[in-house]
């Protein structure tokens, strides 16, 4: 369901669509996929199925169920990640016949064809990770790793590689995050104004969810024990990973996070079960915080 001119909308997924792994509004576009296929609609008033992808038994069976996805900013290109940790990338293509939406105005809205332009196993498949959501430019992609590492992958399918956050370390303040050097050479943040020994932060956090903020050029990692990191991001975007710095932190019991990119808002899930809100225009400031009584 979606929310169109105000009013809710729901679409007849295709028959097996138990549940949504994605959902994306793109101007007037909407893109579902679920475990098993890929289908693109039209937003607007108008219910219209414009194309649809759908996986066979046999790469079902091969490859594993849809996992993880992403659009590419330009609504050309779709990957996907499955559960055996295949990386598939779809190109959509519009065709010329155009919607009839049985009236005197013509539609702007076009079919189109999905189709599979790759299908390759990533490098970190087999190594019993678990990954967070996709962010993405118009360049990279970015994933997030239960060994505390992010993963940068090319909307071309060139694997980047695992890489850890880098900080800037700061003494007066304890809000920064201070960098230690790991035993194989990555640097990760301490939330601490003094150094932790290596024994106590030899494990981080698993990351289970990423958000970024185009607008604003900042990465916002949530971690499995609640911390919620700010980054950094280089100008030129996701692809230049050795820019990436974590420079602040947020909370302690985060369990979710939201950014709205144009309002430069960010909103962070507790399990307090409160909602706080954020201005990133103005040195990531708390606006208000939203709790169980505001909601009535």
């Amino acid at each position: 369901m979606y929310m169109a001119y105000g009013w809710p909308q729901v679409i007849p997924l295709l028959p097996g669509s138990q549940r949504v792994v994605y959902l994306k509004l793109a101007g007037r576009l909407l893109l579902v996929v679920s475990p098993s296929h890929l289908e693109l609609w039209g937003s607007s008033q108008q219910r219209v199925r414009l194309g649809k992808y759908m996986r066979d038994d046999k790469s079902l069976r091969e490859e594993g169920e849809n996992l993880q996805a992403v659009w590419s900013p330009d609504s050309k290109l779709i990957a996907v990640l499955t559960s055996s940790f295949f990386l598939h990338i779809y190109k959509i293509k519009f065709t010329d016949k155009r919607v009839k939406p049985g009236e005197r105005q013509p539609s702007e809205l076009c079919f189109a064809t999905i189709s599979l332009l790759l299908s390759e196993q990533v490098p970190f498949a087999g190594k019993d990770l678990s990954v967070s959501n996709f962010v993405r430019d118009s360049k990279t992609m970015l994933l997030g790793l239960s060994d505390g590492s992010l993963y940068s992958i090319s909307w071309k399918g060139e694997f980047g590689g695992a890489f850890s956050i880098g900080s800037h370390p700061s003494a007066s303040n304890d809000d920064r995050l201070l960098s230690y050097t790991l035993g194989n050479g990555l640097v990760s943040g301490v939330a601490s104004p003094t150094l932790a020994s290596d024994d106590k932060f030899s494990t981080k956090p698993a990351i289970v969810q990423l958000e970024l903020c185009t607008r604003s050029k900042l990465l916002f990692v949530l971690n499995s024990d609640g911390q919620l990191v700010v980054c950094s991001v280089n100008k030129k975007g996701l692809k230049y990973t050795e820019s990436i710095r974590a420079e602040k932190k947020l909370g302690g019991d985060a369990v979710c996070a939201s950014v709205a990119s144009e309002q430069q808002i960010l909103a962070v899930g507790t399990r307090k079960g409160m909602v706080e809100l954020y201005d990133l225009s103005h040195s990531i400031s708390l606006l208000r915080t939203v709790s169980l009584h505001d909601w009535g």
